[in-house]
């Protein structure tokens, strides 16, 4: 049996940052670089290829949570 290629249609590229832990009564992490993400579409035809990038660590999660389903609502690509 052989198996049909994999189609890759999109590519979400995350950049965790660089930063230290606070052990202040805090307790968060002060970055040297922020975290980042951005969002590629390889679909065929897209009008709006590429989502971001956004930079934060509340905005990078916004985005990661929310980017599979928010860009097909205005993806034009080819979904075959």
């Amino acid at each position: 049996m052989t198996e049909s290629p994999v189609r890759i249609v999109g590519r979400l590229i995350v950049d965790l940052g660089e930063g230290r832990e606070d052990r202040t009564r805090w307790q968060r992490i002060i970055y040297s670089r922020q975290p980042r993400a951005m969002y590629e579409c390889y679909r065929t035809g897209c009008t709006h290829p590429v989502e971001g990038p956004v930079s934060g660590a509340a905005d990078v999660k916004r985005f990661v949570d929310s980017i599979r389903t928010g860009h097909l609502l205005h993806c034009t690509g080819e979904t075959t």
